[in-house]
């Protein structure tokens, strides 16, 4: 069976549910990208030591968030529900995605 025989019916591109998981998988991951830029960045604009190799490891920013929240009397509760949940988010649809890739 040749190439040109092959019908349309045997040939698909991904399903509406794929595209949104995809979608969802891609923008989460930049939220968490941006969402570590924008507090290393607001951090080091503090004053705040910053070990560079550790910035991408998860937890460490929000660690010396809220240490730096402590030592000025602030609370750090939003930012860090807002973190965690970011984290959570992308747990759960990277084990989505990955199980839709690999079927």
């Amino acid at each position: 069976m040749g190439l040109e025989q092959v019908s349309a019916s045997t040939v698909h591109g991904p399903s509406i549910v794929e595209i949104f998981i995809m979608i969802w998988f891609s923008v989460s991951v930049i939220i968490e990208i941006v969402g570590n830029i924008v507090l290393r960045n607001w951090l080091r604009h503090r004053g705040v030591k910053l070990i560079f190799v550790l910035t991408g490891t998860p937890g460490y920013l929000e660690g010396v968030y809220l240490k730096f929240c402590r030592s000025q009397g602030q609370s750090a509760t939003r930012v860090l529900t807002l973190r965690v949940i970011s984290m959570i988010n992308i747990i759960i649809v990277g084990i989505i995605f990955i199980l839709m890739v690999a079927k």
